[in-house]
């Protein structure tokens, strides 16, 4: 996101606004949370977790060091949310380093914001990757409740509306205004079309007009500007200078929520999620593909895992979640290895699989602090019906090479099952004088008496025997030939006719 800083020639003992400033209570106990790095669904998580912990610790201040270029326009909403609707405690954004885009949102959901010297806050403008891959601006679909919410928790802090407002849509611009039936110290912030749109009796009492920042510009602004705007109470020097304010001595008086290895890897890990969930899926595929259990399946294994514990471990997934992946993989067995055909079993599973994969680390029906109600996080749903659609794309077409090129690589060919002449499976099967009567040995061929999808059954002689077709499904009456007995698993392949 992109903004200008502006020259500001008001004084810094000038009042921003007829608003009233919030009043600092006495303060008890107070709790330092640190929110660092990109905005998210983690990080909002993390904010809801500390924020319980520091109030049931006894803080009544909740400090916020900031220090963000920005990320989710919609983590961010309900990160204010979280903190605007905090209860019997008052809330200090501390802008450390910045507190750019979706940070300055953060920040105005705070009673105040108080910034160390040399800092920078602003440009909230919400935008996305376009289809040609530039970057464009939202739409004012978004940019509408982004305003409100700017609006929202101006009113609280005390902040002029038309200074957050110019933080979010760069067609506003800003005039202040000094009216010569008020006290000379005190000013007003409007937009450009507020301004224009006074009445004539207020425009007859203006005393001094000032555009400054012009429209087509978003209001990104350095601390010293910001105190002068009104946006920042104050200026500090560090942390310990801001704690002095409230009466508490220094940081060791504080308590310290800052974010855990454990949040930092799972904020890792979130960001591959997806890139987890292809390996995870086609570790799967390619382990039903081979003999025995080998290395493809314990890759996907290890990457699903990686998958949903980096989702639980900071809440965003549940247990139900984990539990219903499971039964899905279950289900899908079942189908494959013992039901012929593909039935209920099948299509329950992956269901179960889907309704997993969209709710570890996504929010489905999500609190309104403001009412005893949930709403439907619609917005997450299409970015991630998005993200799974190109996922599946990608796994189809790895799998599909995976298929045709890793059995032609000489350390991958015991990963996957190959053509009977191309392996020699007789050596390495189980000995005649072990395998049972009933067992066809491998190069003996059969008929497939039900569909092999890939599991079924089939024919060989007078026995009908469990098999698992390799490649292509087999349909039934179908000649087949066995490849392989891994075991009590009998792997068998569609046989050609000789012309």
């Amino acid at each position: 996101m992109h903004g200008v800083l502006i020259s500001l020639a008001v004084a810094s003992a000038a009042l921003a606004d007829p608003q009233e400033l919030p009043r600092r209570p006495a303060v008890h106990r107070a709790a330092v949370i640190s929110l660092h790095g990109e905005v998210d669904d983690t990080m909002l998580e993390a904010v809801k977790r500390r924020a319980a912990a520091a109030t049931a610790a006894g803080a009544d201040l909740l400090v916020f060091d900031i220090d963000t270029y920005g990320g989710e326009a919609i983590a961010a909403m309900d990160i204010g949310d979280s903190i605007f609707f905090l209860q019997n405690t008052y809330t200090v954004a501390f802008v450390s380093a910045k507190a750019i885009s979706a940070g300055a949102l953060i920040a105005m959901s705070c009673n105040e914001i108080v910034m160390q010297s040399g800092t920078e806050i602003g440009d909230c403008e919400p935008i996305f990757a376009s289809p040609t891959g530039g970057i464009e601006t939202a739409p004012e679909k978004m940019q509408s409740p982004l305003r409100s919410k700017f609006r929202k928790f101006a009113d609280r802090s005390g902040v002029p509306t038309a200074i957050a407002e110019a933080m979010v849509t760069k067609e506003l611009g800003i005039v202040r205004v000094r009216f010569d039936d008020e006290a000379s110290d005190r000013v007003h912030y409007f937009s450009v079309k507020e301004a224009e749109g006074l009445s004539s009796e207020r425009r007859d009492h203006i005393a001094e007009k000032e555009v400054v920042l012009e429209p087509g510009r978003l209001l990104t602004v350095h601390a010293d500007e910001a105190k002068r705007l009104g946006l920042a109470r104050e200026i500090v020097k560090n942390r310990d200078e801001l704690l002095g304010l409230f009466g508490v001595e220094n940081r060791t008086a504080a308590l310290e929520y800052d974010e855990s290895f454990v949040e930092k890897l799972s904020r890792f890990l979130q960001a591959y999620k997806f890139l987890l969930f292809i390996v995870g899926v086609i570790g799967i595929y390619l382990e039903f593909k081979a003999p025995g259990f080998g290395v493809p399946g314990i890759v996907g294994i290890v990457a699903l895992t990686l998958f949903f514990a980096s989702a639980y471990v900071v809440e965003l997934a549940q247990a139900w979640e984990i539990a219903l992946f499971v039964l899905g993989i279950l289900l899908l067995a079942l189908e494959v290895f013992i039901l012929p055909g593909f039935g209920v079993a099948g299509i329950v599973g992956i269901a179960c699989l889907l309704v997993a994969f969209y709710g570890a680390g996504n929010r489905y029906f999500v609190p309104d602090p403001s009412r005893d109600s949930y709403t439907f996080e619609l917005d997450h749903l299409r970015t991630w019906v998005l993200e799974f659609s190109a996922s599946l794309l990608t796994i189809f077409v790895l799998g599909a090479l995976a298929s045709k090129f890793l059995p032609q690589i000489p350390m991958f060919k015991r990963l996957i099952l190959q053509p009977d002449s191309a392996r020699g499976f007789a050596a390495s099967t189980t000995s005649a004088d072990l395998r049972p009567a009933s067992t066809p040995a491998p190069g003996e061929t059969g008929v497939a008496i039900t569909t092999l999808r890939p599991a079924g059954k089939a024919q060989f002689g007078h026995h009908r025997v469990d098999v698992t077709a390799e490649g292509d499904f087999v349909a039934a009456g179908e000649p087949v030939r066995v490849l392989a007995v891994v075991g009590n698993r009998i792997v068998v392949k569609k046989e050609k006719p000789i012309a």
